[in-house]
């Protein structure tokens, strides 16, 4: 028997996935429309901000500070690679590649700066202080406890 449009409406209005995934697009696009002048991605500044933050870190402490796999981190350094923003060496370990933000990739994050700045007051004044606050607040706890 084939789902009725009511059982599917219920099942999205319900489902945690859906909604979030839905969320996440707005909160990516309001990111991605602040950062577009530096022809950079917010997926690509977090890489930069995570990178910056681990300082030469390992592409699996990368990958898990971004939380994507390997492949998908791989995919996505490419570019900012290619722009200069970031290097890969090989550790001391010839099986261990490091990921480091270059100059340019410190420079893009300066410039980024104010860009992020924009997208943060805009969803501040979307969901009010409050509602910000809360959003962060229930996506870090929610995180801690599905990554545990």
């Amino acid at each position: 028997m084939e789902p009725t449009a009511a059982q599917c409406q219920a099942a999205a209005e319900a489902c945690a996935c859906f909604n979030i995934r839905r969320t996440a697009r707005l909160v990516t696009h309001v990111y991605d429309e602040a950062l577009a002048p530096l022809k950079v991605s917010s997926g690509q500044f977090v890489i930069l901000l995570a990178a910056r933050i681990l300082d030469a870190g390992t592409m699996q402490e990368l990958a898990e500070a971004v939380s994507l796999d390997r492949s998908a981190l791989s995919r996505s350094l490419r570019p900012l690679v290619a722009r200069g923003l970031l290097s890969i060496n090989v550790g001391q370990d010839r099986r261990r590649r490091e990921v480091s933000i270059t100059a340019d990739g410190m420079q893009l994050l300066a410039d980024g700066a104010p860009h992020w700045q924009q997208a943060q007051d805009r969803m501040q004044a979307a969901l009010g202080g409050n509602g910000f606050e809360g959003l962060l607040r229930m996506s870090k706890d929610s995180f801690a406890a599905l990554s545990a």
